[in-house]
């Protein structure tokens, strides 16, 4: 029974030997030990300390299970149709592979977080208790940080330092700046429930977060694309059809013709040149070197078939929508066409996110239908309007602004202004989960470009240190109102982290009042019988270490 301590708790004995146990045969039901005595021997024992082992294992085995599931997964599935080649890896060990790291990582995480947050609350405690008045004395900012009701947390949130066991790779990075993500929004939360955000204005909100987000990704994205996510950019590019010009079908393969990101690069190179004029080939067909020397010949496919009425006109014109000569129709047309393309994806995303309240839908099916098909048309309208003003504006600076002005903060400008779309979503927050995604997807390629240009220096183990920094924040705001974190998964999880619940089969209020009630009523039956436990051990009396043992599991709530 030692062992098994540290595999399931009293709850899940309970119920392996309700449903496993009966079906076993005569002799080994026998054999087994009944729930109340598996019960009596966990309690006997360092219960806190087992349910920290259990729960550490549980994540260990769960993170190493669902990463090994997905390798398969990408390997046998995701993988058909490409060349095998140069999709297999070299292989690594397992005890020095990332995912073993990670999964090691996070199981470290909570046990030495379940383990230092029992240690600081019992110590202060005992410095609460015994009033050191010779500590007191001699090291008074030393105590006075010790006895603090947010000591706890910040000693526990040191276990956060193990992310450093996980390789410094992007998923490290994506997983700090999730959580100081979270821990920011969390503070916010609190700051307005107490009433510091009172004289916001009534427009301000989480969708500013988009338009700012935007504008920094498509500066990013034309001139600093490795510190750029390559599935935005992709995303960005399949939902542009009217102005990334795809090879037509009539033009032969012997043509060179650029590819999506060459265009970009030609963009990029505009700017740098301060959006050189367009020379037509058909207007002026001697006219030696139309393109600039700097810019990628294979644009000429796109340009050199360009409207003739586009003749003097930007440059970036004749790259973005050679067959029309009006900006304002070749915006419309990104419209009509992108729209169809996203209504359809968008359809299918958020009826998938529907099917889990399908009791609604067949109570109320013509509501939840509109509310559907509304949260999809405004969805699609919303994204497709800030990728094609985010290209348009493009055209539009060129009309209204000097070509010298500003040329390479105009892509910052335009992103911007097709972000602000979102004002549109500022009440219903359907988006906000997107322009939170897009923040962080924000910091992490603004701090990369910023390191990249020398703008400031990386820090060796910064994400390490964010993400400790971050997880004392959302502790120090769970102590002070725990309304901030709302009652979801991330309660729980910090629940988890500080002892207060297990990684398994929790008790219920009800059941937790009548296991209290029992042990109650087993200790007065022990001490009217003499003050002797089964052993025959006098229990008259409790030593100071046994009350620290109670009163170390109490003091969550001590304020």
């Amino acid at each position: 029974m030692s062992g098994l301590r540290y595999v399931v708790n009293d709850r899940e004995y309970e119920r392996l030997h309700d449903y496993l146990l009966k079906q076993a045969p005569r002799p080994v039901r026998k054999r087994a030990v009944a729930p109340d005595r598996y019960g009596q021997i966990l309690a006997a024992g360092d219960e806190y300390h087992a349910a920290t082992t259990r729960s550490a294992l549980r994540v260990f085995l769960t993170v190493s299970a669902g990463l090994k599931s997905w390798e398969l997964i990408s390997s046998k599935l995701l993988s058909r149709g490409k060349d095998v080649k140069s999709s297999t890896k070299p292989k690594v060990a397992y005890l020095r592979s990332p995912a073993f790291r990670l999964a090691v990582s996070l199981s470290s995480i909570l046990y030495l977080h379940r383990i230092l947050h029992r240690f600081f609350l019992r110590l202060r405690l005992r410095l609460l208790a015994e009033k050191a008045e010779q500590l007191r004395k001699r090291y008074p900012y030393i105590l006075k940080t010790l006895t603090s009701r947010y000591a706890p947390i910040i000693g526990a949130s040191l276990a956060g330092l193990s992310l450093g066991i996980y390789p410094k790779e992007q998923l490290r990075v994506t997983i700090a700046i999730y959580v100081a993500s979270r821990a920011l929004e969390f503070l916010y939360n609190a700051l307005d429930a107490e009433g510091y955000m009172k004289h916001k204005p009534s427009w301000l909100g989480s969708w500013c977060l988009f338009p700012l987000a935007q504008g920094q990704l498509l500066h990013a994205f034309v001139f600093d694309r490795d510190c750029f996510p390559k599935t935005y950019g992709d995303f960005m590019l399949n939902h542009t059809p009217n102005y990334i010009q795809k090879r037509p079908l009539t033009v032969s393969s012997t043509v060179a013709w650029p590819d999506s990101y060459e265009i970009v690069d030609a963009l990029a190179e505009m700017a740098r040149l301060r959006w050189p004029k367009f020379i037509s080939p058909i207007v002026l067909p001697n006219y030696a070197s139309p393109l600039p020397p700097t810019i990628n010949p294979s644009i000429s496919s796109v340009t050199s078939s360009a409207h003739p009425l586009l003749h003097t006109h930007p440059l970036s014109c004749a790259l973005l929508h050679p067959a029309s000569p009006s900006c304002l129709y070749a915006f419309l047309t990104h419209m009509l066409q992108s729209s169809t393309s996203l209504l359809h994806l968008f359809t299918l995303i958020f009826t998938a996110l529907s099917l889990p309240n399908y009791k609604v839908f067949l109570a109320t099916p013509l509501s939840s239908l509109n509310s559907l098909s509304a949260r999809i048309l405004k969805t699609t309208f919303i994204i497709s309007s800030a990728i094609g003003v985010s290209w348009s504006s493009i055209c539009l600076f060129q009309h209204i602004l000097p070509r010298k002005f500003i040329p390479r903060w105009r892509f910052y400008l335009g992103g911007f202004l097709g972000g602000s779309f979102a004002y549109l979503d500022r009440k219903s927050g359907i988006l906000t989960s997107t322009s939170m995604d897009m923040a962080r997807t924000s910091a992490d390629s603004l701090w990369k470009v910023g390191v990249k240009r020398r703008w400031w220096r990386g820090v060796k183990g910064g994400d390490v240190m964010l993400f400790t920094a971050s997880l004392a924040l959302i502790g120090c705001v769970i102590e002070r109102n725990q309304e901030a974190v709302g009652k979801g998964w991330e309660k729980w999880t910090m629940q988890v982290l500080n002892g207060e619940k297990e990684m398994g089969l929790n008790r219920t209020i009800k059941e937790e009042n009548m296991k209290e009630h029992q042990d109650a009523e087993r200790v007065s039956e022990d001490s009217q019988s003499g003050g002797e436990d089964s052993n025959g051990n006098s229990t008259a009396g409790m030593e100071s270490s046994d009350w620290e043992e109670v009163a170390g599991q109490s003091t969550a709530s001590m304020p």
